[in-house]
């Protein structure tokens, strides 16, 4: 709807490091958001996610209960 306050999920803040990547991302409290992570590479690299659950090729972030948005951090790691 026109005018409407957005209620889709957002990143907030990123950080890069070598072979890393911390994201903190706000969504509504309580709802999942799913993100398609973009593999440069090897696909089969040792991934490693914190604060987001792998479901296939998908990170899938659930945002804790709250009010309104609230914050969550993911982690990705990888070795070549």
């Amino acid at each position: 709807e026109a005018g409407a306050t957005t209620r889709q999920p957002r990143v907030i803040e990123e950080s890069y490091q070598a072979n890393s990547l911390l994201l903190t991302l706000e969504g509504i409290g309580g709802t999942t958001a799913e993100l398609l992570p973009r593999r440069n590479g090897k696909s089969g690299a040792n991934l490693k996610v914190d604060g987001a659950e792998r479901a296939g090729d998908k990170l899938k972030v659930v945002f804790p209960f709250g009010s309104g948005f609230v914050s969550q951090k993911v982690g990705i790691s990888w070795s070549r």
